[in-house]
């Protein structure tokens, strides 16, 4: 009975799509520095907490991009 958040998250900014990174005001990290993040990370010796004030954004941001499956939740 459950409905994934992601989902109905990804249908409501559907309408967002037009947009790129650089226009839309909300991203606070480009997908290179995404996966600058990814990468240093799944190499080890840094931590969320670093990475987050490096990048100057939440650990809870660094953890959706480290481990993408925390995205998901059921309501």
């Amino acid at each position: 009975m459950g409905v994934v958040v992601s989902e109905r998250i990804n249908k409501h900014m559907k309408k967002f799509d037009k947009y790129t990174e650089e226009q839309d005001g909300r991203v606070k990290l480009n997908t290179a520095q995404k996966e600058e993040i990814k990468r240093r990370y799944d190499a080890g010796g840094v931590s969320w907490n670093n990475l987050a004030r490096e990048y100057k954004v939440s650990k809870r941001l660094i953890g959706f991009i480290v481990n993408p499956a925390t995205k998901e939740r059921v309501v």
